[in-house]
């Protein structure tokens, strides 16, 4: 919807003038007065000045910085899908025979994709026999593939990797990982599929050392052979350390509406802001570890103040916190994934001009990790009536800008004796009064008063314009979004 209007305002030359416009609507007093309060926005001249807005971007700025969402150290991650051999030293330590060695080879290649990706390594990826359909190692191999660690800083280190053998010589063939000339793992039969392997090497910490896979075959007889995939090296200080992966707020539409509550189907629930929270526990002994966890949850608005929202009990407390326990049993030398996910419904009505950030805090046994992830900030329109035919719950208002088209006036000038301002604005409408889809118009007032440089109010010879909008209406617990106008209005 644009609109077009003039209107004629009185000034002194001398003067700096700015204006300051209020949107309202006509239909309740109450309604009128919240949104005057709450959709306030000032021009000085030609130009914004958004003093408010950028307080919002340095205060969400600020949680940026402030988030924690890392634990232990991942030292190497080799997954095969970027450059290779990259880091990694690689080669065939048998003078006999031709040579054949790593490299990584594509899901195509051998008789099972890779374990994560399109790549995946494999023993003979250089100078083997066979097809790429049914290959083969050589004989004569010491194929390698080693690089340098630094676990200086680190008392606690853990090495996995993802290993499958389709097919080996038994009992001559054999693949193995070493850490400089101490062997850490070895193997010598079929493994039909990817299998994790996980080790502790603490009592390498502190050290720098050569990570060593290798493969030997010998002089006659081969099969298939050995595929790697996602190795990693991860250090830490701790025996137990966590790292968020991601907070998500999974179900944003910009809408917050209470009445979805009524609803049982989970895809009209918009009366909480659905959160899932990813991150990953890891433990550095060999034992394995039961653990408790608590998942803490809070709504900030922009000046980082906790919003209201209600605890798992619906009701709600001093902290303003909502709190999720979630147990795991992390093998010795294992990384865990974790996903939790949380209802945060708030307790009071979200403000459409401020902006929120979920923050979410981990404890682990009831102690604080220190590790904080957010996710935001986002701007809701929050429709707190459950069923009702009161327009003031029922619609809402945003004034998201204002600028200056003409600065000038002439006096008695045809089409020259005012000065143009747009505004743009946005209604926002959820009820289920006038049925599903029926179209109601209500009245939108834009109030404007301007104002010199001392901050004292010109007299102008109109300081209202009353628009008369149209918008559906959506009944609770529907899939439809609610009804809006977005309008671009010059006066």
């Amino acid at each position: 919807m644009n609109r077009v209007g003039a209107m004629p305002l009185e000034w002194e030359n001398s003067r700096i003038l700015w204006l300051a416009f209020k949107a309202s609507d006509l239909i309740t007093q109450k309604y009128k007065w919240e949104k005057n309060a709450a959709c306030q926005i000032w021009g000085l001249q030609n130009r914004l000045s958004f003093s408010e807005l950028i307080a919002v971007g340095v205060a969400s700025l600020l949680f940026a910085f402030l988030s924690v969402c890392v634990g232990q150290t991942t030292i190497v991650s080799e997954g095969f899908e970027g450059i290779f051999p990259g880091s990694w030293n690689v080669g065939d330590g048998n003078p006999n025979g031709s040579p054949s060695y790593w490299d990584k080879v594509d899901a195509a290649f051998g008789g099972q994709s890779p374990r994560s990706g399109n790549w995946k390594g494999y023993c003979a990826g250089i100078g083997y026999a066979g097809a790429t359909n049914a290959p083969r190692y050589t004989n004569y191999m010491t194929a390698y593939m080693s690089r340098t660690i630094n676990l200086s800083g680190y008392s606690r280190v853990n090495l996995r990797f993802w290993n499958l053998v389709p097919s080996i010589e038994t009992g001559w063939d054999y693949c193995r990982v070493l850490l400089d000339s101490t062997v850490l793992w070895s193997n010598g039969v079929a493994i039909g599929n990817w299998t994790e392997v996980s080790t502790n090497l603490n009592a390498f910490a502190g050290t720098t050392r050569t990570l060593r896979f290798e493969f030997v075959s010998d002089s006659i007889i081969n099969y298939e052979g050995w595929y790697l995939d996602d190795i990693e090296v991860t250090a830490g200080t701790a025996p137990i350390m966590e790292q968020f992966s991601s907070l998500t707020l999974t179900n944003y539409t910009g809408y917050v509406i209470d009445a979805d509550a009524l609803s049982n189907s989970p895809a009209y629930h918009r009366y909480a802001l659905r959160v899932r929270a990813v991150f990953v526990a890891e433990n550095f002994t060999p034992a394995p570890s039961n653990i408790t966890y608590r998942l803490q949850y809070r709504l900030l608005n922009s000046a980082g103040v906790a919003f209201p929202i209600y605890e798992t009990n619906g009701l709600t407390n001093v902290t303003y916190t909502y709190n999720l326990l979630t147990n795991a049993n992390v093998g010795g030398g294992q990384r865990l994934t974790l996903t939790n996910f949380a209802a945060i419904r708030p307790a009071a009505r979200l403000n459409p001009y401020d902006t929120y950030t979920i923050e979410c805090r981990l404890f682990r046994g009831g102690i604080d990790t220190g590790l904080v992830c957010t996710d935001g900030p986002y701007q809701f329109f929050h429709f707190t009536n459950m069923v009702s035919g009161d327009a003031a719950l029922n619609i809402l208002t945003r004034l998201n800008s204002v600028q200056t088209n003409r600065i000038y006036m002439v006096n008695g000038a045809p089409n020259r004796s005012n000065f143009i301002f747009r505004v743009n604005f946005e209604t926002h409408r959820y009820d289920n009064f006038g049925g599903v889809n029926m179209v109601t118009f209500y009245p939108l007032a834009l109030e404007y008063t301007l104002f010199a440089s001392n901050g004292v109010p010109v007299a102008t010879k109109t300081n209202r314009v009353v628009l008369n909008l149209g918008s559906y209406s959506y009944q609770p617990g529907t899939s439809n979004s609610p009804g809006a106008v977005c309008a671009d209005v010059q006066y």
